[in-house]
């Protein structure tokens, strides 16, 4: 919506517009904003109506996992300025860092409270398992910041680092490559992982014929699944077709091809299949470019050395010092702590240290978790 879309409907409702109003709102495709213009039509009562402008919505909230905002915000609080400007109203815009539905309507502010933590204007919460004096959001990032806490202190060992390299010819790339090193790590027995993953740095090799059997084994199992795919007869009773065609609508099926015929699976049901074909187009792109392929695994990874790559990568841009580190992690760990982890994660190729100057390595980069 643009502001000039936005002032022709305030114009068309007409009155002397008072309050410019942003609320957030959601279903089960992610968060979007309602606006509505509260207008004084008749200056004598001088009694204010509310109405409804339109809905902000900028995608859903699958744009979380690529690391993307709600940038809902930044065109409300434009439309809002531009209001502002315009008609010397009242943006109210409660909750503008994040979405929030328990922030109450300009009409009941008067009903309101400020959270403790971030001071936002919430409909005290009802619920006997929420605290009273904060909003939703606030108490996820305490529980959070507790749950954190208690690891840093317990130091957990986590999941292997990973990550892997191409190689063609004397060129290498280097990826985090989740998908890939999970599905080769998959495919190994026990006795294979406690033989080739035992050191704390381990390199497994795939030359271009081990990739090809890979892709063979995976095209084996497709096949053996649509050999024996038998299409789903549509049901008689009335009730049960009507679920199926909504099931359709609603994306829940999908028409996939394989050797040329057309079969139609089902996402939750045929989730293996699905991963199946995924792996399978990704190794024939592979062998495309004739290459090989490395897979490090960096074991004994604590949660405190993977919170201290996180902090020196994207907190601190890549580059830190140990002063920083002491200053951060002060509440939680001691300085000697800090020293350990740090040199940990030196000799495990993760960081360099030069005299009190922290950098992330590529391998630290890659295995961030």
């Amino acid at each position: 919506m643009t502001f000039e879309e936005l002032n022709i409907k305030i114009q068309r409702i007409g009155g002397n517009p008072t309050v410019l109003e942003a609320l957030w709102d959601g279903d089960t495709q992610g968060w979007f904003l309602m606006l509505y213009i509260h207008t004084i039509e008749n200056p004598i009562s001088n009694l204010a109506q509310r109405h409804y402008l339109g809905t902000i919505s900028l995608g859903t909230d699958i744009r979380l996992f690529n690391g993307e905002s709600y940038t809902e915000i930044g065109v409300a609080k434009e439309l809002g300025q531009k209001a502002v400007d315009k008609y010397g109203l009242i943006f109210y815009f409660p909750s503008d860092k994040a979405p929030d539905d328990d922030c109450p309507e300009w009409n009941e502010r008067h009903l309101g409270i400020n959270c403790a933590d971030c001071n936002k204007l919430i409909m005290p919460p009802d619920s006997p398992y929420l605290p009273k004096d904060i909003c939703y959001n606030c108490n996820s990032d305490r529980k959070s910041k507790t749950r954190h806490n208690i690891a840093l202190r317990a130091n957990p060992f986590i999941e292997d680092g990973r990550f892997g390299v191409y190689k063609k010819g004397i060129d290498s790339i280097e990826l985090k490559d989740f998908p890939i090193c999970g599905y080769l790590l998959a495919r190994l027995s026990e006795e294979e992982r406690a033989k080739k993953i035992n050191q704390e740095i381990n390199i497994l090799y795939y030359d271009n014929d081990t990739l090809k059997k890979i892709k063979n084994s995976l095209y084996l199992a497709i096949e053996t699944f649509f050999r024996n795919y038998k299409k789903e007869e549509e049901p008689e009773d009335a009730r049960e077709l009507s679920i199926i065609r909504f099931r359709r609508r609603a994306g829940y099926f999908k028409v996939v091809s394989f050797e040329g015929n057309e079969y139609e699976i089902q996402n939750d049901r045929d989730a293996d299949l699905i991963g199946l074909m995924y792996m399978h187009e990704v190794f024939a792109k592979i062998l495309l470019e004739n290459v090989s392929y490395e897979l490090h695994v960096i074991k004994n990874i604590t949660y405190r050395a993977g919170s201290f790559l996180r902090f020196i990568h994207f907190t601190s841009g890549g580059t830190t010092n140990i002063s920083s580190i002491n200053d951060y992690y002060k509440d939680n760990l001691t300085g000697i702590e800090v020293l350990e982890t740090l040199k940990k994660l030196e000799e495990l190729g993760c960081i360099k240290i030069e005299k009190t100057v922290l950098t992330t390595t590529e391998r630290g980069k890659n295995i961030l978790i």
